[in-house]
């Protein structure tokens, strides 16, 4: 599951931005499901822009799992505005 963002610099810089993939929600549960099975020692990275097909809050509900909860997960966010 991924996409393709072409650049094209040609005197004028052009995007062309694939669509992301359509994540239906049984494998957010399959993933929240994992979360929970996180301990202390493990460390969990979430980067880049949620999907579409997912709720906007989903950094936000994926955060509060149980296994987030007990230290595993790092609670900083950059708003994508912000990323260069």
């Amino acid at each position: 599951m991924t996409r393709i963002n072409v650049k094209i610099k040609a005197g004028q810089e052009t995007e062309l931005n694939g669509a992301g993939p359509d994540i239906p929600e049984s494998a957010l549960h399959q993933l929240e499901e994992k979360l929970d099975s996180l301990n202390e020692d493990d460390i969990l990275i979430l980067a880049g822009s949620i999907p579409a097909s997912l709720p906007q809050d989903t950094y936000e509900r994926l955060l509060a799992r149980p296994g987030c909860r007990a230290g595993a997960c790092a609670r900083w966010w950059m708003p994508p505005a912000t990323c260069w």
